[in-house]
């Protein structure tokens, strides 16, 4: 029951959720290209690739706050990294399911999270990537917290 809804739901949240949250991303990168300035030139930023490291680093650290938001926003501090945590008992084959579940989301929101942000360093389209945080990430994470409150 846990994955036919999470399926649905990741169906439904790609059509509504993965619009918002790209649209989200596209101004974190412009303000992270507004506020910064090329080491040595002094020129403002072409692409995301031009920015510091350390500008880099907060700006993928801001897609994950964005994931986090999205999985529960009713907490500041949640860490989508911790969903396995706490979830599933291992004596029960339906909680050994759930923990698999919940790993198999944690693994595939941040391979997405790494692909949306080498495709946004390369300037290339990551609507796969998208599609699979949406779907394979966030629907079934949201699910799990939801089934486990």
């Amino acid at each position: 029951m846990l994955f036919r809804s999470a399926l649905k739901l990741g169906q439904d949240m790609a059509k509504t959720l993965m619009p918002v949250l790209q649209q989200n991303w596209a101004k974190q990168v412009q303000a992270a290209l507004a506020q910064s300035r090329v080491p040595g030139t002094g020129a403002a930023p072409t692409s995301p690739a031009q920015l510091t490291s350390g500008e880099q680093s907060r700006l993928k650290a801001e897609l994950t706050a964005m994931v986090n938001q999205s999985i529960n926003p009713r907490m500041t501090n949640y860490d989508y990294k911790n969903l396995a945590n706490n979830v599933g008992d291992a004596n029960t084959p339906e909680g050994q399911t759930t923990k698999a579940t919940a790993m198999q989301a944690v693994q595939d929101i941040t391979q997405a999270i790494e692909g949306i942000f080498k495709a946004t360093l390369a300037g290339t389209d990551p609507a796969q990537d998208w599609q699979r945080l949406v779907v394979d990430g966030i629907a079934p994470a949201q699910e799990i917290g939801r089934a486990h409150v």
